[in-house]
């Protein structure tokens, strides 16, 4: 039976429209407006293609799939249209670009969508505007002043823009003015609140204002009442009769705590035996068994239970320069520490130099990559303390010191404290210099946040000598340790990368997922190789390891594709669920993706997910949305039996068990696995 061409021609537009429709069950997915739908198909660059399905690297496409014409515009170009014409001309494009493409691409009508490119193409190289702007546009971005202003007595050279096109900010026209277009919903929103930031600073600087000129005339009137020399001698007698009051304090509790010490070694307690260590109390055992026996072997009388001078074991070889550390030793930390959201208005330097008392403190600070094992969560660091003499008469002897370290996501800091620096307790006359360098390994993981490990502070105590060696007085004086940073190198932080989604020049938003690092050249599956994938094949897939339940689905976003340049789009969301009985952090990703016609597979991972490291408690779950632009062969999945299948996706997800207070139970990681699920195009069957 012969068909008729017209029958035949609306059979073939209803199979094309059937293979272009996108899956739309996914309502996790952000769904887009009119408005987004009215922009154009995103560029090379804007997609972020990869070779191969890799997300993240753009692609080079052959030079017969470029739309754009990048030959040079010469000086004596003319506009061959009149102002009516090329008025005309305007309003024809934007009905092709707002109208026939935009439906074209609503219901999936790719020949229409063709041929309104096609169009679109020829009605603007007729007038030469729309090449000089657009090249105007690439001059302005890429920084070319040379060329942008050549561009622009082109611009005036052909008669200025059509129509009703006014630029507003800008030297070129951009799209939106172009077409016609209000601004988006976003834009408008971003630019409300820099106005309204910006007024507000205004606010406040004229706020600052008038205070101090308020303070600086009161001044004027009443001055200073604290700078009078009675309000001196006031000041001078109140120190005097607090200073009394703290050594007197003092004094009695060191009296109390002398008493304990003489009732426990009474008690039999701070022996020398009671002051081994487990270690050492082994050897004494050891040696006093050998004894024995020896003794029984040659028929000795046995040794007495006090062990000899020869079998003493020295307990007072360990360093001091080994500080003291105990859980009992902490207090709580700062809380933006705690978080890992430091404030804008808090100085982050991992260095630091202050004056106390006479005495000057610097540090700085570095990270040890040759003693850090990443893998562990074990990060070393080197810092270097300088102590100067500042006083021109007193010499100081350095007592003890004390200092306070949080690490970041721990709610409290811990308390490092001991004699003396490095085992020793110099003595520096007016003048004189003493630097150390310590380390300070630490048990933490980076946060996408802040590129912070940690806080440190403290201070040091230290007496002034007299002539004969000796301290003047019984008080101790303080020095502080000024506050710095432990702070993560590059390599080690997480960074979130600048999304592709909004084609906007200014856009300031941040991708959703996509810091990786890549391996290629893994072995693929021969199905997906060959194009004979067994059915059913899903787009979506769950599965439950360690306790953690991993879901995904994926969807096909046609207003992000392009089939004529190879650029298939995909959007894939993920949900984690934490269904065990303790609480988990998630540490990092790892994925797996072959495209349809490849040989091998593609691997990404990297830290975190979305830039974080989520903590979930039984029954908290964490759900993130994330792009997958694909560079796939459309002439190759033509030939294959499963047009529809794009790529193949699977996984894992590396997590840790941790207590409350935010350590961890164990330094292996476990896995929750990301079961295979499909990228398909069209409807699945």
């Amino acid at each position: 039976m012969k068909i008729p061409s017209v029958a035949l021609t609306a059979l073939l537009a209803t199979k094309s429209a059937e293979a272009f429709a996108p899956q739309t069950t996914f309502a996790n997915v952000r769904t887009f407006t009119s408005h987004d739908i009215a922009r154009p198909l995103p560029t090379t660059t804007e997609c972020g293609m990869v070779s191969g399905g890799f997300l993240g690297d753009e692609i080079k496409p052959p030079n017969r799939m470029l739309d754009d014409d990048d030959s040079p515009i010469p000086d004596d170009v003319q506009q061959p249209l009149t102002p009516s014409q090329r008025k005309d001309n305007l309003n024809e494009i934007r009905n092709l670009q707002n109208v026939e493409i935009e439906d074209a691409k609503r219901y999936s009508n790719y020949e229409g969508f063709v041929n309104g490119r096609k169009k679109l193409k020829e009605r603007k190289a007729k007038d030469p505007w729309f090449k000089i702007n657009e090249a105007l546009r690439k001059a302005v971005v890429m920084g070319d002043d040379a060329e942008a202003d050549r561009l622009k007595k082109l611009v005036d050279q052909v008669g200025g823009p059509p129509g009703d096109i006014k630029t507003s900010k800008k030297p070129y026209a951009t799209f939106d003015e172009v077409m016609d277009l209000g601004p988006s919903p976003a834009r408008l929103e971003m630019e409300i609140k820099r106005e309204r930031a910006k007024k507000n600073r205004l606010i406040w600087q004229e706020s600052m204002k008038k205070r101090e000129e308020s303070e600086k005339k009161n001044e004027e009137i009443w001055g200073d009442p604290y700078e009078s020399a009675e309000m001196e001698k006031k000041k001078e007698r109140s120190m005097r009769f607090l200073y009394a009051k703290l050594e007197e304090r003092r004094k009695k509790e060191q009296e109390k705590l002398k008493k304990y010490i003489d009732e426990a070694k009474a008690s039999g307690y701070g022996t020398v035996e009671e002051e081994m260590t487990p270690l050492d109390r082994a050897l004494a055992a050891a040696k006093k068994a050998a004894a024995e026996a020896k003794a029984k072997r040659e028929g000795k009388p046995l040794p007495s239970s006090s062990s000899s001078s020869d079998d003493a074991i020295d307990t007072t070889a360990s360093s001091t320069s080994a500080p003291k550390k105990t859980d009992d030793n902490r207090i709580p930390g700062d809380m933006d520490i705690a978080r890992g959201e430091i404030s804008a208005d808090t100085i982050v330097s991992d260095s630091s130099k202050i004056s106390t008392n006479g005495l000057c403190v610097e540090v700085s600070s570095e990270y040890n990559a040759a003693q850090s094992d990443p893998t562990m969560r074990k990060h070393c660091f080197t810092y270097t303390v300088r102590i100067t003499n500042e006083s021109d008469t007193d010499t100081i002897q350095l007592a003890s010191r004390r200092f306070e370290i949080q690490t970041i996501g721990t709610k409290q800091k811990d308390i490092v404290e001991g004699k003396g620096v490095t085992g020793k307790t110099p003595v520096l006359k007016p003048g004189e210099t003493f630097e150390y360098t310590s380390t300070a390994p630490l048990s933490v993981r980076p946060i996408g946040t802040t590129p912070v490990a940690a806080r440190m502070e403290g201070e040091y105590a230290f007496d002034i000598l007299g002539p004969d060696g000796k301290p003047l007085t019984t008080e101790v004086m303080k020095a502080k340790l000024g506050t710095f940073h432990f702070i993560f190198p590059e390599d080690q932080r997480v960074k979130p990368v600048l999304d592709s989604d909004d084609n906007d020049d200014d856009s300031d938003e941040v991708s959703t997922e996509n810091t990786f690092s890549e391996d290629r050249g893994l072995p693929g599956d021969a199905d997906m190789a060959s194009g004979k994938i067994a059915k059913p094949y899903l787009n979506s897939s769950e599965a439950v390891s360690e306790g953690v339940r991993v879901e995904a689905s994926s969807e096909y976003r046609p207003e992000r594709s392009n089939p004529t340049q190879n650029k298939l789009c995909f959007a894939y969301n993920i949900r984690i669920t934490n269904e065990s009985s303790g609480t988990v952090q998630l540490v990092s990703r790892r994925f797996e993706i072959q495209t349809i016609g490849s040989d091998t597979k593609d691997v990404v991972q990297g830290p975190g997910v979305t830039g974080r490291q989520p903590i979930l408690k039984p029954g908290e779950s964490f759900e993130y949305t994330s792009t997958a632009p694909l560079n796939v062969d459309v002439s190759v999945m033509e030939d294959m039996e499963n047009y529809e299948v794009a790529a193949r996706m699977q996984g894992e997800y590396s997590f840790v068990k941790i207590n409350e207070d935010g350590s961890p139970l164990s330094s292996t990681p476990l896995q929750a696995k990301l079961a295979m699920f499909h990228f398909i195009i069209g409807n699945e069957e």
